[in-house]
């Protein structure tokens, strides 16, 4: 199932324009700015038939500017987003987003939280 998540996670966050490349778990070595990061983590549901997510989006790049305007975009691309495929039912939900200090002063970030539910499609 997470393999399925991740497929319709990196599609939505590849629709963004101009938001650089897209990874899961670490960028590359020497990535170019910007790009974005997400991480998927599990909730315990207590064996219910869903499967809940929550969905951490890191953006990274040279400017406020531009780390605001992909933190919207991936807020609009997944805010009460259903987006079901053949495999599976995910249903997002906009949680938080924030600027994530940087020891180095030149990198903005920002880090977006989105709850995700999940159901296997039978």
């Amino acid at each position: 199932m997470i393999k399925e998540l991740r497929k319709v996670i990196k599609t939505q966050l590849e629709t963004i324009s101009n938001s650089g490349k897209t990874y899961y778990h670490r960028a590359e070595k020497g990535a170019i700015y910007p790009h974005k990061v997400f991480n998927i983590e599990s909730i315990d549901t207590n064996n219910a038939p869903r499967h809940d997510f929550i969905i951490t989006v890191d953006v990274w790049t040279k400017s406020a500017n531009t780390a605001d305007d992909i933190a919207d975009a991936v807020n609009a691309v997944f805010d009460n987003a259903n987006l079901p495929n053949s495999d599976i039912l995910p249903t997002f939900y906009l949680q938080s987003c924030r600027p994530i200090e940087d020891e180095d002063e030149s990198i903005e970030r920002r880090q977006i939280k989105i709850t995700c539910q999940n159901y296997k499609n039978a």
